[in-house]
């Protein structure tokens, strides 16, 4: 398991968080990302609810760390 990865750039991080769960709403995601300073880091949830239902995400990273290049 990594415990975190780097993604620089739009592509890279829009790649990474394509295949959140349903409801993630991928640009508004990515230009949050993308405004905050660079070598931002974000921890990742292992859990999610939507509509009252728990959806278990299984992930290999535990963080991403931003560059905007």
């Amino acid at each position: 398991m990594l415990d975190s990865l780097e993604l620089h750039g739009r592509k890279e991080i829009e790649d990474f968080f394509r295949n959140e769960p349903e409801g993630c709403r991928l640009d508004e995601l990515v230009n949050f990302l993308l405004s905050q300073p660079d070598g931002f880091t974000l921890g990742l949830p292992s859990h999610y609810v939507f509509d009252g239902h728990e959806v278990v995400v299984h992930r290999k990273t535990r963080e991403v760390v931003i560059f905007h290049t």
